[in-house]
C-alpha cells in the first residue's frame, strides 16, 4: 500500500521456487519502479502523483526504470486503461512483476503482484498472470468491502 508516498510491503508469500530478494514485510520503497508501486499512483489524483515525485523523486534502480515524468504519466494511463501494471526488470534486473490495484469505492487500497524471474517468466505467461492477478485483486476487494 502507499504510505507517505512510499510503496510498502504489508504480506509478502513465497513459493518454493521462488527467487530471493531483497524485499520484506514492513519494506519501504519508491512508487515508480514496480509493478505494486505504479498500481497504486495509476489511481491516485495526479496532484498527489506530482507530489510524490516532488519529495522522492524518480530514481534509476536499472536501465529499464521510468525517470521522466511524462513517461511515467503515460505509464500510468496505460495501466488505468490495461488495469495492472506490469514491471519488466525496472526495479530489478531478471525479475519481471504483474501487480493490479485493490480498489473499494472508487479509492485504492494498495495493490497486488505476483514476480518471478524472466527466464521463467515469458509474455505468454503475463498474459495468464494478468487475468490471475486481476481476479485475485477483485476477491480481495469484496471482502474488504463486505467483510
Amino acid at each position: 500500500m502507499e504510505e507517505h508516498g512510499r510503496r510498502v510491503y504489508l504480506y509478502q508469500s513465497r513459493g518454493e521456487n521462488a527467487v530471493q530478494t531483497d524485499s520484506h514485510v514492513g519494506m519501504r520503497v519508491q512508487l515508480h519502479c514496480c509493478g505494486i508501486g505504479k498500481a497504486i499512483p495509476a489511481h491516485l489524483p495526479a496532484k498527489r502523483v506530482t507530489e510524490i515525485i516532488d519529495e522522492y523523486g524518480l530514481p534509476r534502480w536499472t536501465e529499464y526504470t521510468i525517470t521522466d515524468e511524462d513517461e511515467l504519466f503515460d505509464e500510468l494511463e496505460t495501466i488505468r486503461d490495461r488495469g495492472v501494471a506490469i514491471d519488466d526488470e525496472e526495479w530489478i534486473r531478471g525479475l519481471r512483476c504483474v501487480a493490479a490495484p485493490v480498489m473499494c469505492d472508487g479509492e485504492v487500497l494498495g495493490a497486488i503482484s505476483v514476480s518471478g524471474p524472466t527466464k521463467r517468466v515469458d509474455e505468454d505467461d503475463v498474459d495468464r498472470m494478468i487475468d490471475l492477478v486481476r481476479d485475485t485483486a477483485r476477491v480481495i476487494e469484496l471482502n474488504a468491502k463486505y467483510s
